[in-house]
């Protein structure tokens, strides 16, 4: 079927290389003689003779091409997996901003509750300490009685 394809495309190809000689012929004002004719359908089978692939090189067309299916599956499977792991990324970044925002909000409740109780263990310390010191004073005074 592709053969088939492909003489077509050859004989396209002869059609064009006639026309571009014509113009040009034209183009130099110069007129064609039927001996120039001749040389050139020779000269047009040749060039796309020049142009036929032969076994060799189709099946080398053959190869390359599923070279480029299979590095194209290749590249499609990395951009998937650079996709997906950039997914990935992402998602854990919300979560770890997420758990950051709780355990600063945690923390700034627990500071806060440290706060307070310094400041009972102060008020306790100097309840305490004045205790002691009455108490003192008044063994003293006992003493001295």
């Amino acid at each position: 079927m592709w053969m088939d394809e492909y003489e077509k495309f050859c004989q396209e190809h002869v059609e064009l290389l006639r026309l571009q000689r014509k113009r040009r012929a034209s183009y130099s004002n110069s007129e064609m003689s039927a001996s120039g004719d001749d040389t050139d359908k020779s000269e047009n089978i040749s060039e796309v003779m020049k142009t036929f692939k032969t076994k060799n090189e189709i099946e080398r067309d053959d190869v390359y091409w599923e070279r480029r299916r299979r590095n194209n599956l290749a590249a499609k499977k990395s951009r998937d997996a650079k996709r997906n792991r950039e997914l990935d990324n992402h998602r854990k970044a919300t979560l770890l901003e997420s758990e950051n925002s709780k355990l600063r909000e945690e923390l700034l409740i627990l500071r806060k509750e440290n706060a307070r109780l310094k400041e009972i263990l102060h008020e306790a310390g100097s309840s305490l300490s004045n205790c002691l010191i009455n108490l003192t004073s008044s063994i003293v005074k006992m003493n001295q009685k």
